[in-house]
């Protein structure tokens, strides 16, 4: 089982720790471990299960590879 700390978990999913926060009291994001004393972590799995849970943004298609593909197929 690998653990991540807040601000790997951070980097990881674009959020500041703060919103990290907010999303866990909010019951959206998972808990983390509590390691004792102040050390807490994340379970990958379970982060990388909801970023995998997360709607994907659609991305258009950049122009060059739009001009490349008609040509090809022209």
């Amino acid at each position: 089982m690998s653990l991540l700390s807040y601000a790997e978990v951070s980097r990881l999913v674009g959020l500041s720790t703060r919103s990290i926060r907010r999303l866990i009291d909010s019951g959206s994001f998972p808990q983390p471990l509590d390691l004792g004393g102040r050390v807490r972590k994340f379970r990958a799995d379970e982060v990388e299960a909801w970023i995998d849970s997360r709607p994907r943004a659609s991305v258009p298609e950049p122009v060059a590879l739009q001009k490349a593909r008609a040509r090809a197929a022209s």
